[in-house]
Parts: C-alpha cells; sequence; structure tokens
C-alpha cells in the first residue's frame, strides 16, 4: 500500500510541472507580445509625421519662396517635441529648417474634414492670407498637409506673444518681470503681430462651403459686448479689446482670470473695485493736506469698496 501511494505521488509530480511550465510560457508571450505593442506605438508616435502609407503622401503648398520641402519640415518635427503653444485648434512646434532658418508649424487638432474639398487645393482665406504682405501680421509662409492632417507654417517670432511677456509662459514655468516702463511701452508702441484669423477653424470646420469671413474670431474676454446682438465689428469694438488689453498691463491678470469668478471679466472687476481702489488712492496723496480723508473716512470708503466675489467653495461643502 506504501508503495502504489509512493508511485501515484510520483506521478501527479510530472503533471504539476508541465502545467507550471505552460503557465511560464503564456506569461512570457503576454509579456513579449506587451513589449511588442508597446515598442510599435513609440515607433508609431515618433514617426507620426512622416508615416505616409495609410493616410497619403504629405504636400506643401507654399505662398512664398521658400528654402525647405515636406520632407525637412516632417522630419525635423519627428525628432523634436519643442512646443512653443498650444490653442483651441492646435499645438505650434518650433523647427529650425537644414538651411538654419526657424520656423514656426501648427499642427492642426484631430482629423480634417471634407477630403474632397483638400484635394483641390488650399482654401481660398488660406492663399489670401498666404499672400498677405503687413508689417503686423505674421506671414504665413505655407501649407503641409495630407488626407488626415494639417500644418500651417508660420514665420518664427522670436520675441513670443504678449500674453507670455504680461503672464509667463504656462508651458515653460516661467512667470516674467515687467517693470512700469516696459508696460508702458507695451501700451504705446507695441507693433503687434496678429496670426492665424480663424484659418485654423476653417480648415477643420465640418461644413467649409457653409462658412462665412464675417465669422469673428477672438478669445473670451476681449470681444466688445455689442456683437452679441449687432454681429458686426468696426473700430470701436477694436477700441473696446484694446481697452482690455490696457486693463490686463495695468493689472497683470489675464482678461478671463479664474480668480474673478464664474460669468465675470476682468472688465467688470476693474470698473467696479479696481476703480474706487484708485479713486481712494488719489485722494490720500492730494497735494493740499486740507483734502486728504481722514483714516476713519478712508476706511470707511474701504469697506465700500469690498470685493463682491463670493469665496470659493470647499470640496464637499
Amino acid at each position: 500500500m506504501y508503495t502504489r501511494e509512493v508511485e501515484a505521488g510520483d506521478n501527479k509530480q510530472p503533471k504539476r510541472t508541465a502545467g507550471a511550465i505552460v503557465w511560464i510560457v503564456a506569461a512570457a508571450l503576454c509579456i513579449s507580445l506587451f513589449v511588442l505593442v508597446e515598442v510599435t506605438r513609440c515607433l508609431h508616435c515618433s514617426h507620426r509625421f512622416i508615416d505616409d502609407r495609410e493616410i497619403g503622401r504629405w504636400k506643401l503648398t507654399a505662398f512664398q519662396q521658400l528654402n525647405f520641402t515636406a520632407d525637412d519640415v516632417l522630419e525635423y518635427l519627428s525628432m523634436t517635441d519643442e512646443i512653443i503653444g498650444i490653442g483651441s485648434t492646435g499645438t505650434v512646434y518650433k523647427a529650425e529648417m537644414p538651411d538654419g532658418e526657424i520656423i514656426a508649424v501648427k499642427k492642426l487638432w484631430g482629423k480634417q474634414k471634407d477630403t474632397a474639398r483638400r484635394r483641390r487645393g488650399p482654401l481660398p482665406e488660406v492663399e489670401v492670407l498666404g499672400n498677405v504682405r503687413h508689417r503686423n501680421i505674421v506671414r504665413l509662409l505655407g501649407c503641409c498637409s495630407n488626407r488626415e492632417c494639417t500644418m500651417l507654417v508660420y514665420e518664427y517670432m522670436p520675441n513670443g506673444n504678449l500674453d507670455d511677456l504680461l503672464h509667463g509662459n504656462i508651458n515653460r514655468g516661467d512667470n516674467l518681470d515687467v517693470d512700469w516702463v516696459t508696460r508702458h511701452k507695451i501700451a504705446l508702441g507695441m507693433e503687434v503681430r496678429v496670426a492665424d484669423f480663424r484659418v485654423a477653424k476653417l480648415i477643420q470646420g465640418d461644413d467649409y462651403e457653409s462658412m462665412s469671413m464675417s465669422v469673428i474670431g477672438g478669445s473670451y474676454g476681449y470681444i466688445a459686448p455689442e456683437y452679441a446682438y449687432t454681429l458686426q465689428v468696426d473700430e470701436k469694438s477694436d477700441v473696446y479689446s484694446f481697452g482690455v488689453v490696457l486693463m490686463e498691463i495695468v493689472s497683470g491678470k489675464r482678461s478671463a482670470d479664474s480668480e474673478f469668478g464664474d460669468g465675470n471679466s476682468i472688465v467688470e472687476r476693474m470698473r467696479e473695485e479696481m476703480m474706487q481702489m484708485l479713486r481712494i488712492a488719489l485722494l490720500c496723496t492730494g497735494h493740499n493736506p486740507a483734502d486728504r480723508p481722514s483714516m476713519r473716512g478712508i476706511v470707511s470708503m474701504l469697506q465700500e469698496a469690498e470685493p463682491k466675489r463670493k469665496p470659493p467653495q470647499k470640496s464637499g461643502s
């Protein structure tokens, strides 16, 4: 009896060993498959700009004499991750061409629509902007596209944009210190360079033919309130936008800062609160001592000028 039990146990041992080998082999296959998938994904990401076997070859439409090709742009972008800006329509990369020229390439978000329309060439609005030469407009050098993606090639602006200068670059994590003399120079002598003109949204639109250039482009906080019911823009609309920029220069706050609360912008807060504070400061610094208010009066005026924003709610309350 004892001998038979030992023999039965010996017969089970090879089965256990074989089962363990099967599990080890299966685990090794799973790990190998996972590694293969990750490597393939990384290779695909690193060549996302130049792999044209599935989405078609890239075509560069130049709006002026260029010393680079579509392959030059795509090759550099496949090797760099130097992002200089991220907007609502795409990501902007800094790229250096073989001859040393620096350009800015805006890769639009998502898959582009209206393939048949793009086969006929760039949109008329893109061609018009590409042929514009004006000191206040960033030059559109070309348009690089295939069946599913579009990239706009601009001249590179080494000084960045006004938002970065006043508030710092979020992507780089810096915060520039701009003194008052510089802020005054910005207000009086800044040579603005405007780019895009809503071209990116035209390219991404589902129904290009129905779109009109009368559609206003702009960021929340800068558009004049009368546009909501007139649907028209004029010089006074530009004056309003410039006034908002002046408020940003003075306050150091963005036009629509989360500090102002929901539904409020820098315009309402500056007009209601900061102007009251400024009046109090001017009264306190009057040249005639007899015209200066008492401290009791100052406290009373400051209490009246107390911000009316709601305090942030605590989570779970």
